[in-house]
């Protein structure tokens, strides 16, 4: 990771200002997300809490792009993309796509 990305990825959690983008970016990201799985509801396994559906899927791609991109691993960017939606579509869909 190069320091400018240390620095911001830091500073989103001591820059207020950092803080306050990343939170608008976010929570317009998480709002896709939920409107993607508001047009499916019909499909979802759990689908009650959309809010919630949409904030781990958020997370669980952001952590695995960093993963793939910042922090370095072993194991292949495609497999890392496979396992994710692999796991993405067992928690939504109720099984592996």
């Amino acid at each position: 990771m190069t320091p400018a990305a240390r620095r911001v990825m830091g500073g989103r959690y001591s820059d207020p200002d950092i803080k306050r983008v990343y939170d608008r970016e976010r929570e317009r990201e998480v709002g896709q997300i939920r409107r993607i799985l508001e047009k499916n509801r019909s499909r979802l396994a759990n689908g009650g809490d959309l809010e919630m559906t949409a904030l781990l899927i958020h997370n669980s791609v952001e952590n695995v792009a960093h993963t793939a991109k910042f922090m370095g691993t072993d194991i292949g960017e495609q497999r890392l993309a496979d396992g994710l939606a692999d796991m993405i579509a067992g928690f939504v869909l109720g099984s592996p796509r």
